[in-house]
């Protein structure tokens, strides 16, 4: 299994801000750890769940000053991917489900977990 670092989520944060906007910066160092570290700390069954705790973790936690939501999505999509999945949704696609679920407050572990089950395959 292959995890992000501090330093990975840190230098995609920044990526994610320069791309669409937003203030760098981290307002709690701890937040942010505690999100890239979620997916090592064995509560869960399946890459699947680890990829849905931490995007949950980054997105609702607010580690970050702002670009969140966007770090979160980036950092699940790596971590996949260097794990040997693959998303199957584009990216407008991902945005509509971020949008929708923090707008009705379901951005919950669960309710992303479901989402990624149908969005996310291994690579072939």
């Amino acid at each position: 299994m292959n995890y992000l670092t501090l330093e990975d989520a840190i230098t995609i944060h920044n990526s994610q801000t320069q791309a669409f906007g937003g203030r760098p910066g981290i307002l709690d160092i701890g937040l942010v750890t505690a999100a890239v570290l979620t997916p090592e700390n064995g509560f869960f069954d399946d890459i699947i769940e680890e990829a849905a705790a931490m995007w949950v973790n980054f997105t609702m936690n607010g580690g970050f000053v702002s670009g969140n939501e966007t770090t979160g999505f980036a950092c699940t999509e790596i971590f996949l991917d260097i794990n040997g999945y693959e998303l199957n949704e584009d990216h407008s696609a991902v945005a509509d489900f971020i949008l929708s679920s923090l707008r009705l407050e379901t951005f919950t572990k669960r309710d992303v977990e479901i989402w990624l089950r149908g969005a996310v395959s291994e690579k072939s």
